[in-house]
């Protein structure tokens, strides 16, 4: 980061952060993005929700003198995506709009985006007059997950992965299988950055992507040890059909596990909401694929 008071400003509920030459992170109620900045003209990278898209625009222009002439879907969930429409329809000018292939199939059963103008292959990269953008499919929270990475500013925008400051959101943010989600993880240190935006929370870097990934790898041994203390057969008179057996086994594998976590992790905020979720996906995994 570029630091100094002169490159963070918040107005009309909007912070923007300069974390490169031509990127500054973005945040208001709650929600982050990144835009890209290169002389008069901006690129953001998600249009978010709830009018939240429309405000970080105008703090752009305000602020910083630029109008955005280009969105970006990291992927298909309405909260990242929903504002795209009131963008493209209220802008100065014609605005691109970008998406993987496996973002735009998606993209259609969303209330309030916008159809690509531009459909991006998996790995492309994108010249935004003159800041190389490139879009990676990761998966590990949809399956079309998309990254951006700016390789010659040092950013990556890897939404709702990874949650800097805080405990990861309920079952790792909706993450469709904990396998996937790791490897995604896991590619995102095999590439250079040093700045993420991460779709909530604080800007991060890459100890926080660490930081879940040791994380990961603590629940799944606990959950794994637990998981061989507390054998089905031990539930057996828990209920009368079988859904309630397993809901019993986990209620007391959520509650060891949580114990076994909490010296090294009970520090961080909103692990004590999110641990038993956090369980409850592993323990999946564990017996599906374990």
């Amino acid at each position: 980061m570029t630091g100094g008071a002169r490159d963070r400003v918040r107005t009309d509920g909007v912070t923007l952060e300069r974390v490169s030459e031509h990127a500054w992170w973005a945040e208001c109620a709650g929600y982050q993005t990144t835009v890209v900045v290169s002389g008069t003209t901006a690129l953001l990278l998600d249009p978010l929700s709830g009018g939240r898209g429309p405000r970080i625009r105008d703090a752009v222009r305000s602020v910083l003198g630029a109008d955005v002439t280009a969105i970006a879907y990291s992927h298909a969930h309405r909260d990242h995506a929903g504002d795209a429409a009131e963008l493209v329809g209220a802008a100065r000018g014609e605005v691109a709009v970008l998406a993987t292939r496996d973002c735009a199939a998606r993209l259609p059963r969303l209330r309030g985006t916008v159809t690509p103008s531009r459909v991006l292959d998996d790995g492309a990269v994108v010249d935004f007059h003159g800041v190389a953008v490139e879009a990676c499919v990761v998966g590990g929270h949809t399956v079309d997950s998309t990254w951006f990475r700016l390789p010659e500013e040092g950013v990556l925008q890897l939404i709702d992965l990874v949650h800097p400051g805080q405990a990861e959101f309920d079952g790792f943010g909706m993450a469709s299988d904990v396998g996937d989600y790791r490897a995604a993880l896991r590619r995102a240190l095999e590439v250079d950055w040093q700045v993420l935006t991460a779709g909530h929370g604080l800007p991060g870097t890459r100890a926080d992507v660490t930081r879940v990934l040791d994380y990961l790898a603590d629940l799944e041994a606990a959950v794994a040890a637990v998981l061989e203390a507390r054998s089905p057969r031990q539930f057996t008179d828990a209920a009368s059909h079988n859904y309630g057996r397993i809901n019993a086994r986990l209620a007391a594998v959520q509650q060891d596990v949580v114990a076994a976590l909490t010296p090294r992790w009970g520090a961080l905020p909103g692990f004590g909401d999110a641990a038993p979720s956090h369980v409850k996906r592993m323990f999946a995994h564990l017996v599906w694929f374990g």
